[in-house]
């Protein structure tokens, strides 16, 4: 009886890790070095001019202000990440990685001008169009070594 139970459970286990391994999901794995350390550069010098939050007590049009001070900050960042050189077999991962940087991105101007009508049914689902891209996001850049660009 154990022994089915074991059996089953590792039939179980290894076609959830092929079903995980073979389609196109967050946090997939590079080794190029190169890579891994230019985008840590460039996010720990972008780091040093990111906008600083809104005050607890801010208006709605302050805290817009921000999200669209964040966007431009976010994009040129982006921009950097981009263009830098990453070997062959990591291509399809790394722009993966930057294509979830993009739909974070293009939240920032929807929700700042969601923020704006001030109401929370308006602007808090838009807002949460970002959660999954950043979690993406984090845990790409945690499974890999890129810790500087964890948001």
């Amino acid at each position: 009886m154990i022994g089915s139970i074991i059996g089953i459970g590792s039939v179980v286990w290894i076609a959830g890790f092929i079903a995980y391994a073979t389609h196109d999901h967050p946090g997939g794995f590079i080794g190029d070095r190169g890579f891994i350390d230019a985008a840590n550069a460039a996010c720990r010098k972008a780091r040093a001019s990111l906008p600083p939050p809104a005050a607890p007590d801010a208006t709605q049009e302050e805290r817009a202000r921000v999200v669209e001070a964040v966007h431009t900050w976010m994009s040129a960042l982006v921009n950097e990440l981009a263009v830098i050189p990453v070997r062959g077999g990591d291509r399809d991962e790394v722009r993966w990685w930057i294509a979830r940087w993009r739909k974070l991105i293009a939240v920032g101007p929807k929700y700042a001008e969601a923020l704006r009508t001030g109401d929370p049914e308006i602007y808090v689902p838009i807002g949460n169009l970002g959660d999954q891209p950043a979690r993406d996001i984090n845990s790409f850049a945690t499974n890999n070594g890129i810790d500087a660009c964890v948001l």
